[in-house]
């Protein structure tokens, strides 16, 4: 067995090599990176590349490679929905309508992407797999956004419908972790935070409500759960919510993120934000755990510490 991983360099990416590597039974993995220059020497399970995978046009870069790990996007956070949403619409539609073009010139047989929880609708409950409702739009603030992930998926299910293929569809809600996307021109709301955190800003500002709720996950735990769906045989399309299923409110984050940093200013803001966020989003994670035998192995705490700590070691040479 050998995986294509497209984005080899990006968060998630990092987090799959880093488990397969330290795997007592490791598969080969030929990873890609566009912007990243590889400064890893290749190893006995994976070789490195650089390639712009919206404007390859040769399927000979997946060579000997039956499964793809689509974990390349075009990803931001809340400024960049607010004041460039065309970025990620354009760039994503570019990026995986071109990679999927080069699949039935290839040998890949399996394909592991990693979607979005922006393709739901506004709902204050949580949301199972089967509740997408495709009639209702996603909620305004990622309304480009989750129409474009809503559609890859449909383009996706149309190839693997064509070339017999086996397609997992991971549904991710906010990644973090290590090599995240601290520039505050695209930075979630974790590394905006840590960001502020680690420099100590005071006062310390932030867009509220205090009660807007996501649901997470940490790098490493969808990178285990990426592996597992390598090793798991699946029916032509499965689809599956990936993140913790837990609620965390920015209130919630805010205050462990300044314990950790041990920063302690005397002043918060809390601003009103021009830019309508979603309030609630919350993933049912049920499916997932029965049917791979999934869990996280990191807390809230942990991988926020984890995240913290790397952060604090690489803020002056990470330039994502």
């Amino acid at each position: 067995m050998k995986c294509f991983l497209a984005g080899g360099s990006g968060m998630l990416g990092r987090a799959i090599l880093r488990l397969n590597e330290n795997s007592s039974s490791p598969f080969l993995i030929r990873a890609c990176s566009h912007n990243q220059k590889w400064t890893l020497k290749p190893s006995k399970t994976t070789e490195y590349i650089q390639s712009d995978l919206s404007e390859t046009v040769d399927s000979s870069i997946f060579i000997d490679c039956d499964t793809l790990i689509m974990s390349a996007a075009i990803t931001g956070g809340i400024k960049m929905n607010s004041q460039r949403p065309e970025d990620q619409i354009n760039g994503n539609l570019k990026l995986m309508a071109n990679i999927f073009s080069l699949l039935p010139t290839s040998k890949i047989k399996k394909i592991i992407f990693i979607s979005s929880a922006t393709v739901y609708q506004d709902s204050v409950a949580l949301l199972s797999e089967d509740e997408l409702d495709l009639n209702l739009p996603p909620p305004v603030s990622i309304f480009g956004v989750g129409w474009t992930f809503r559609y890859v998926e449909k383009l996706l299910q149309f190839w693997g419908n064509k070339l017999n293929l086996e397609v997992i569809i991971l549904r991710a809600g906010n990644i973090f972790g290590p090599f995240d996307k601290f520039d505050p021109d695209r930075s979630n709301f974790i590394p905006a935070l840590i960001t502020k955190g680690i420099k100590k800003i005071d006062p310390f500002e932030i867009f509220g409500p205090r009660d807007t709720t996501r649901d997470l996950i940490y790098c490493d735990d969808l990178a285990s759960l990426v592996i597992k769906c390598i090793y798991k045989d699946h029916p032509s399309l499965s689809i599956y919510n990936a993140s913790w299923g837990v609620p965390i409110t920015i209130q919630n984050a805010l205050d462990k993120i300044l314990i950790l940093s041990e920063h302690a200013p005397k002043k918060i803001n809390w601003l009103k934000s021009t830019f309508p966020t979603t309030h609630k989003r919350l993933l049912n994670c049920n499916k997932v755990k029965s049917s791979l035998d999934w869990k996280p192995n990191f807390t809230f705490d942990d991988a926020l510490r984890i995240t913290i700590d790397w952060w604090k070691k690489n803020q002056l040479t990470w330039t994502k």
